[in-house]
């Protein structure tokens, strides 16, 4: 259970911002014809190449996501 409530210590503000954020843009980018998840996140992997690790994978998660949705 402490390992549990551990991970909410590292995930920031910031970082639900940005997956409540890439999970609408999924929507949107799910809602165009010829255009999916894997095309999503494969368009996204080179913005998200320099940012942090934890922020980079909440943004492709939440793209995938709001896509598949």
């Amino acid at each position: 259970m402490a390992d549990f409530i551990s991970v909410f210590g590292v995930i920031t503000p910031f970082d639900y911002v940005l997956t409540i954020l890439a999970t609408f843009a999924g929507i949107i980018v799910g809602a165009i014809p010829g255009l999916g998840a894997t095309m999503a996140v494969a368009i996204l992997t080179s913005f998200t190449a320099t940012m942090e690790t934890l922020p980079s994978m909440a943004v492709l998660v939440g793209i995938y996501m709001g896509a598949v949705y």
